[in-house]
């Protein structure tokens, strides 16, 4: 946002507080911003870009604005966009973060526009694809996944469309990486699979034999299947399911090689520079809420799973509570649990000095009796 003391760069500043100003934090950002694109329709592609970056810069920085009238919220935000202000939003919540999350890295990725991460297909290398690194935007790969990275600003769907990759943060991307030889030839159950990411890097990086997906959210199901219809894999079999709850009734468990993928519902806090919204609605109160329903969702698949089968515990959460101690829980109250491994996945990404990818936690288990 280069020339941000002109006139015109200043009225724009007045608008994306005013917009801020409307947004109650009852929904995702990106939502209301939506909606208000939609009720001002003139305001051309550049604008709404524009709009849309200050008013998340404004989000990241927000108790610097928060109790400050209009003319001082402006004052504040220039003297922020010239470097002489900075606010770690991590700070004050030190004693939830995992000590093995760097700070430093976790309050510098927050602040960052994170990058967008698109994961070319394996089978389509074809001579008629483009060479991805002369594209705009093109920052580099990351080797063991695959992955190319791109500034923030890029629009890749076009490329999605045409079934050449798709588009998911490095972190899940390694996340699934690191489990892809117990994928192999198994029956996998992605148990809480959102809208697909995590199952199309399985059949990205791995070979199972049969491939189940299942989401409490009949709309997320939708989508799923839509994302699969621009990808080369076939579609997994997919039903809704709260996990919580509810046995299934699709899945016959056979031979010795059988894994559920539970990226359970979490605080989000390991990609909250995505929708810094939520980092300003936390509380304790809601980190034990979501602590609660991760031991449920576990507890209620790991009895379904097959003695010797595994269970990857994930998390979007950089918080000991749904990590780590939710482990030591489980472990404590399910005998012939066995953990394979533990670590993060993301932050600063190696060889490319200041750059994040969001935070993913896993844990593989086995159940052993």
């Amino acid at each position: 946002m280069n020339g941000f003391s002109s006139p015109y760069f200043q009225k724009q500043l007045k608008i994306a507080f005013e917009i801020i100003e409307n947004f109650k934090f009852n929904e995702p950002f990106h939502i209301h911003l939506k909606k208000k694109f939609q009720q001002n329709k003139n305001w051309g592609s550049k604008d709404r870009k524009n709009y849309r970056n200050i008013c998340y810069i404004i989000l990241r920085n927000y108790p610097l604005f928060k109790d400050l009238d209009a003319d001082n919220k402006i004052r504040q935000f220039n003297q922020l966009s010239e470097g002489t202000l900075k606010f770690n939003a991590f700070d004050e919540l030190s004693t939830y973060v995992d000590e093995n999350i760097n700070q430093f890295d976790l309050n510098q990725s927050f602040n960052q526009i994170a990058p967008v991460f698109f994961v070319p297909y394996f089978q389509a290398k074809t001579p008629e694809n483009p060479n991805f690194s002369q594209l705009l935007g093109y920052v580099g790969q990351i080797e063991d996944t695959n992955s190319l990275i791109f500034d923030g600003s890029s629009n890749l769907e076009a490329y999605v469309s045409n079934k050449l990759g798709y588009i998911q943060d490095y972190s899940s991307s390694a996340a699934i990486r690191k489990i892809s030889t117990f994928c192999d030839g198994a029956l996998v159950w992605d148990a809480c699979s959102a809208s697909g990411g995590k199952s199309l890097s399985i059949l990205q990086y791995s070979k199972p034999q049969k491939h189940f997906c299942s989401d409490i959210r009949p709309e997320i199901i939708k989508n799923l299947i839509k994302r699969f219809e621009l990808s080369p894999y076939n579609q997994p079999e997919t039903f809704v399911l709260d996990a919580q709850n509810s046995t299934h009734n699709s899945i016959q468990f056979t031979g010795q090689k059988n894994i559920i993928i539970a990226d359970l519902p979490c605080s989000g806090s390991g990609n909250w520079r995505r929708n810094p919204e939520n980092r300003w609605t936390f509380n304790e109160e809601l980190l034990s809420k979501y602590q609660d329903l991760q031991r449920s969702i576990f507890t209620s698949l790991f009895k379904q799973l097959p003695v010797g089968g595994y269970i990857y515990y994930m998390t979007c959460s950089i918080f000991k509570a749904e990590n780590q101690k939710n482990i030591e829980y489980l472990k404590n109250g399910n005998e012939g649990l066995k953990i394979e491994f533990q670590e993060y996945f993301g932050g600063i990404i190696k060889g490319y000095d200041s750059l994040y990818s969001d935070y993913i936690f896993g844990c593989l288990i086995q159940k052993t009796q």
